[in-house]
């Protein structure tokens, strides 16, 4: 649900946008696995059947991307349509950021949370091309006591900027008998005109999450990513007898996102995040059409493979070039626990893989990858080897057939909570996540100016 509000003695609008996602809220507390590890002390996976499949790399032509009619459809929403409810704000004009903007927590929350909101964002940044991405910026004060979801607070947020709070529904304002998982609410600048009201820009996003509710790890992030769609524009719910798969579904999104598989940004939102910036600042209904996407392709060419990680379960990953724009993906089982790693006097847990992606010029690019866990210090460390490229086009043969990709090794220091994995440079070069219903599995992906990849690896 959503609501309006216009303060027209400043020009300013707020939007908030309601979620009651029902369908995100669990029966149960989520358990917690700890890990005594020491070399090999980790609960794994099922012993592996020498005869199952170690996985087939392969490259491919898709034709079965978001079309720009799908994308219109999926706009349309936004711009105009029947209404689902009095709180829908349809017959709008869509409106968004003028550059990307900086993301910034506040500052009481927990090491879970500060994870899940970088994951977060890079899963948004997978989609987009570099000089789009959002980037995370340092902390702000909480602020409490205030009605956030009237909507006080927000003429304090700097514009370009999104701030995300977590905390109980009563420290926000929220109704104490609402059923909430969260809600976004965005401040729109007006300029005058000879003609009525005219929204000139995006100019900055609240999104609370609420961390009372019980919910597991997996839940709260599709609920972080349903309010930062809203915190970017998307004010309004989808239609998902359309589109089922859609995050911004009213209740949740319906295709399994917060349940077993995952996690990616369903196909159809990524693509309606990369149209957001083929369109002006301010798009009206008259104003979008097919044409106004441009040069819109569903074909794509992608490179992926897979893993097994025991119990029968498989962790699947790739990267595909679709509208100029490279998007590293992952796919598998989500586990039902955190992996909580123990520091002890010794041992070591050693994930092993590899790692697919293009380079900038769509050269293809392969290499070995190792994710460690070190139990004396407690460090995690990326490691990619060898690593080789093909020509354009070229599927990649075995290691040692290519040509050697720049020194052929990187290597990335890593922060670990829950199962979240990211690189310590703070602006998710590198994120990455536990797959596999005992953490057999690991896989993420890798963002460089001249590589765009993903990787996935077994213990």
């Amino acid at each position: 649900m959503a609501e309006a509000k216009a303060y027209t003695s400043d020009m300013i609008l707020f939007v908030v946008s309601r979620c009651c996602n029902i369908n995100l809220l669990p029966l149960l507390f989520p358990v917690f696995l700890t890990a005594c590890v020491g070399g090999s002390d980790i609960a794994g996976p099922e012993p592996f059947d020498p005869g199952t499949p170690q996985g087939k790399l392969e490259l491919r032509t898709r034709t079965d991307n978001p079309s720009a009619k799908h994308i219109v459809d999926y706009f349309r929403v936004n711009l105009g349509g029947l209404k689902d409810s009095k709180f829908d704000h349809r017959n709008q004009n869509f409106i968004r950021f003028s550059s990307p903007p900086t993301v910034r927590l506040t500052s009481e929350v927990t090491s879970k949370e500060r994870a899940l909101l970088h994951h977060a964002i890079g899963l948004i940044n997978r989609e987009l091309p570099q000089h789009l991405h959002l980037m995370i910026g340092s902390d702000v004060p909480h602020i409490g006591n205030v009605n956030h979801d009237r909507g006080d607070s927000i003429n304090t947020i700097p514009n370009e900027e999104i701030h995300v709070y977590f905390s109980d529904k009563q420290s926000v304002g929220y109704p104490v008998n609402a059923n909430a998982g969260g809600f976004a609410k965005t401040r729109t600048k007006y300029y005058n005109s000879q003609e009525p009201r005219v929204k000139h820009t995006l100019e900055a996003s609240f999104v609370w999450v609420n961390d009372s509710a019980r919910m597991t790890e997996q839940q709260r992030l599709a609920i972080l990513l349903h309010e930062m769609m809203h915190a970017l524009g998307f004010m309004v719910h989808t239609n998902t007898k359309d589109h089922p798969s859609s995050l911004l579904g009213s209740d949740g999104p319906k295709g399994g996102f917060h349940k077993q598989w995952g996690s990616q940004i369903p196909e159809i939102d990524g693509a309606a995040l990369r149209a957001v910036y083929r369109l002006p600042i301010v798009t009206t209904s008259d104003q979008f059409s097919v044409s106004s996407l441009g040069d819109w392709d569903t074909n794509s060419i992608e490179l992926h493979s897979f893993v097994p990680t025991g119990n029968r379960q498989y962790l699947r990953f790739g990267v595909n070039h679709v509208n100029d724009v490279t998007v590293p993906w992952t796919s598998g089982v989500i586990p039902e626990t955190d992996l909580v790693v123990k520091q002890l006097s010794s041992g070591l847990t050693t994930w092993r893989g590899e790692l697919l992606g293009f380079t900038s010029s769509l050269r293809p690019v392969r290499g070995n990858t190792e994710i460690r866990i070190n139990h004396v210090d407690s460090t995690v460390k990326a490691t990619f080897t060898n690593l080789q490229v093909w020509d354009i086009g070229q599927t990649p043969g075995e290691i040692g057939t290519g040509e050697s990709w720049h020194s052929g090794n990187m290597e990335f220091m890593l922060t670990s909570s829950g199962n979240f994995l990211r690189s310590k440079d703070g602006q998710g070069t590198l994120i990455g996540q536990f797959y596999g219903s005992s953490h057999g599995g690991v896989a993420g992906s890798v963002e460089l100016d001249n590589l765009t990849a993903s990787f996935g690896a077994r213990r």
